[in-house]
């Protein structure tokens, strides 16, 4: 009976974990290589996340894409910013708040 369990618990793990890295690579596989901020009507945190890109000094042009009619796959909320190396991986990745926070860290992430 335990290792059943334990046998349904490893299952369960991996099948999120792969579920975890299919969002990862389709967000990725959707999004050209440098910074893409990702809005939607309404959205109030979505400016302040553009102006904290341009201030931490991002000197590659920052795409605005609407969530709605980009169709991204993986991404729940926003604002998001998306940072994608020149390969296609996603750098780094941050929603709401920390797309603010860790603008920085985001533009520093495409360099």
């Amino acid at each position: 009976m335990t290792r059943a369990l334990v046998l349904v618990g490893v299952l369960g793990v991996a099948w999120l974990a792969i579920r975890w890295w299919e969002r990862r690579r389709t967000v990725a596989g959707s999004l050209p290589p440098g910074l893409t901020l990702v809005t939607a009507e309404g959205c109030t945190l979505c400016q302040p996340a553009l102006d904290a890109l341009r201030r931490a000094g991002a000197d590659t042009p920052i795409r605005v894409v609407d969530i709605e009619a980009a169709g991204i796959d993986g991404i729940r909320s926003v604002p998001t910013v998306v940072a994608v190396r020149h390969d296609g991986t996603v750098a780094l990745q941050r929603s709401g708040t920390s797309a603010i926070r860790d603008a920085a860290a985001l533009v520093a992430a495409t360099a």
